[in-house]
C-alpha cells in the first residue's frame, strides 16, 4: 500500500526504486477528474531546488 497527499493538481508518474521492477516499467500515471492547475506552458512554475 501506499498513501500520499494528492494536492498538487496535475498528471503524475510514479514510478518503482527497485532495479528489477524499474527495468520490467513498473509504473503508475495518477489523474484526478475535476482538479485543474493554473499552470501554463512557458509560465513561471515557482518550482526551484532546494
Amino acid at each position: 500500500e501506499v498513501a500520499f497527499l494528492a494536492n498538487n493538481p496535475g498528471l503524475w508518474m510514479d514510478h518503482c526504486h527497485n532495479l528489477d521492477h524499474a527495468l520490467r516499467g513498473m509504473t503508475m500515471h495518477g489523474a484526478y477528474e475535476n482538479v485543474y492547475t493554473p499552470f501554463t506552458i512557458g509560465s513561471e512554475t515557482g518550482n526551484s531546488p532546494e
